[in-house]
């Protein structure tokens, strides 16, 4: 797997988040999304 290829799932993995009730807070939302993120990157380059 290629760095393009980590950034589209991630992006994807972002993009899924949006249709997320907004129940918790913007700054937890951003949270959960980073450490989302963080760990799709994470296996993308085992």
């Amino acid at each position: 797997m290629n760095d393009q290829d980590a950034c589209d799932i991630v992006r994807g993995e972002l993009d899924g988040n949006t249709a997320m009730p907004r129940v918790l807070p913007p700054a937890q939302l951003d949270v959960l999304a980073r450490s989302s993120a963080e760990t799709l990157v994470a296996k993308a380059m085992q």
